[in-house]
């Protein structure tokens, strides 16, 4: 009899463990369903899976029990349920540990995997700031950018720059259409929480099609100091859920250890929010972060880089001179490389200095090179390079480099100005005009936006919008009293005589600093080809960063034939024999 009851017993245990583990696969499934459709938090599935884990035993211990609830199985079923709470209470705390999605049951995910694997391009969104703080935006932000920085340096990938991305923040556009517009495969979302002095970032990989999908999902707590490491592990773990292989190169970039004072690094966060907010006080706000940054940790290289790189943008927009901005730019990039040789926004600013201020043509491509071989996707310095060599007058390269620019970054604005340079320098006015009018009434300070429009109307012959153009101009440098006189000139002799004037008035001003390249367009526009050329000589010797450009600035084409104006050219190392000659119309 005692054989017959343990067969029962051994019958009903096995009995009640298929039913179960059966049971337990359809309703682990059924939530991973609902996880991934609604695109709820993935901790809720950590939960359930290891509810159902220790469900097991409970079931085990009741059925050996009889269904009996005797003192002996009251004292088994706590310590399981005491085991239950402590190891989901610890998993809750280090979420990375253990991992419950990883030991399911049963897990079919074969064509969610195939799915993953056809994905070779992403947009990651703008992280949501969960701290509750509104002015910790920054930190979000900070690290949305830099995580697409991140993500940027495996080539095998194309990702979506921050400026595309930041449209869709707090968006009510699903998953499909925002990747529709970017033209991705999939999706990354983020969130960034403070818990005490510890960091959580949550981030999730949706992929978009043939439906929206939670493909993978992970939570990283860390120290603000040890935040430069996870953007590595962050990536590293995407480029394995969708199975990229790396070069040697870009996997020993994305697993250096990097670590970064804590205070030193949010300050940096702060100054990369401000500097992205394109405006002057933006600008003088992340001046004075990267200062705290580098006072805080004189060995943050990015911090260094950062700063080289505001003194670079001040004086390639004319708001400072180059002798007030060089030694400073020189200064942070040297000591930013010498810190870090691996960051390709260094080697960025380093080519806008080579290539705009040293007029070193051959080492100013190298480090566009060398950063875009660091971040492929990186496409401000696309962008840039695609300028430098419509200026050595390689117009399909310059073509090429743009296209890949707007391809990662099609709604960055500092892109699109520098594609109307292409269109400028090209002559192609029907292009230039419709995309710059359209960016000026969002940007009217842009100084690019103005000197574009300015020399397109005028060679379109819309005089009266030239004009228009150059007053705009002389307010933005600084000289609004001479927009008087420019209009008076104008009403007594028209256009050209009144830039002549207007140049000759600027000449004159006993003014600290002042664009060589606006006296150039003004005495070019005027015919008056000895101050034409005595103003691209002054030009070279102030080491303008507007230099580049004189062997396709169309303003110039009239003379081309001029001997300074061909002996200015040789200086630059520019090739004169391509000038004017190879523009597609």
């Amino acid at each position: 009899m005692e054989s017959d009851s343990k067969q029962t017993d051994e019958k009903t245990i096995g009995k009640t463990l298929v039913i179960y583990l059966g049971s337990a696969w359809v309703f682990i499934e059924a939530f991973n369903f609902i996880i991934d459709k609604y695109r709820l938090d993935a901790a809720i599935l950590d939960i359930i899976i290891l509810l159902v884990i220790f469900g097991l035993p409970a079931s085990v211990i009741y059925a050996s029990f009889k269904q009996q609830f005797t003192t002996k199985a009251i004292i088994f079923q706590s310590i399981n349920l005491i085991i239950a709470i402590g190891v989901i209470s610890y998993d809750q705390i280090s979420p990375n540990v253990i991992n419950p999605t990883e030991i399911r049951l049963l897990n079919f995910k074969s064509n969610q995997q195939k799915l993953a694997e056809s994905i070779r391009s992403i947009a990651i969104l703008p992280f949501s700031n969960l701290t509750g703080n509104p002015e910790k935006k920054y930190l979000s932000a900070g690290i949305h950018d830099a995580i697409i920085s991140e993500m940027g340096q495996v080539g095998a990938i194309r990702v979506t720059s921050r400026t595309s991305t930041l449209q869709y923040n707090d968006t009510e556009k699903t998953i499909q259409q925002i990747a529709s517009e970017l033209d991705v495969d999939a999706i990354i979302e983020g969130s960034v929480l403070l818990v005490d002095t510890i960091i959580r970032v949550q981030v999730k990989l949706m992929s978009a099609y043939p439906e929206e999908l939670q493909l993978w999902t992970h939570t990283y707590d860390t120290p603000l100091n040890d935040l430069l490491k996870v953007y590595g592990d962050m990536t590293m773990s995407i480029v394995q859920e969708i199975n990229v292989a790396l070069s040697s190169e870009e996997q020993s970039l994305l697993t250096e250890s990097k670590t970064v004072n804590a205070d030193a690094y949010e300050a940096y966060l702060k100054g990369k929010y401000s500097m992205g907010l394109l405006s002057k006080e933006g600008i003088e706000a992340a001046m004075g972060y990267f200062m705290k940054a580098i006072e805080l940790d004189p060995e943050f290289a990015s911090a260094h880089a950062g700063l080289g790189g505001i003194w670079a943008f001040l004086k390639q927009m004319d708001f400072v001179s180059t002798d007030e901005a060089n030694p400073h730019i020189i200064a942070n990039l040297n000591k930013a490389l010498e810190l870090d040789s691996t960051l390709a926004d260094t080697y960025y600013w380093d080519a806008v200095k080579k290539i705009w201020t040293d007029y070193d043509w051959e080492a100013g491509e190298k480090s566009f090179k060398k950063a875009l071989s660091l971040n492929p996707n990186f496409s401000e310095a696309r962008g840039l390079y695609s300028n430098y060599l419509i200026c050595e007058g390689r117009w399909s390269e310059s073509e090429n480099q743009m296209s890949k620019a707007l391809e990662v970054d099609p709604n960055n604005p500092f892109i699109r100005v520098l594609q109307g340079m292409l269109y400028l320098n090209e002559e192609k006015y029907d292009s230039l005009i419709p995309l710059y009018t359209a960016m000026q009434k969002n940007m009217p300070t842009n100084p690019l936006l103005n000197l574009g429009l300015f020399i397109a109307y005028y060679q379109t012959e819309n005089l009266e919008l030239a004009l228009e153009q150059t007053k705009l101009k002389l307010e933005l440098e600084g000289h609004k009293d001479l927009i008087k006189l420019l209009e008076q000139e104008y009403e007594r002799s028209g256009y050209k005589k009144s830039l002549e004037r207007l140049a000759f008035a600027l000449e004159s001003q006993d003014t600290l600093f002042f664009s060589a390249q606006s006296i150039q367009c003004y005495y070019a526009i005027a015919g008056n080809e000895d101050k034409t050329m005595d103003w691209i000589e002054k030009g070279f010797i102030r080491k303008d960063p507007d230099m580049p450009v004189i062997a396709v600035n169309p303003l110039l084409k009239p003379y081309k034939d001029n001997n300074r104006y061909k002996e200015m050219v040789k200086k630059m190392n520019l090739p004169l024999n391509k000038y004017y000659t190879s523009v597609s119309k």
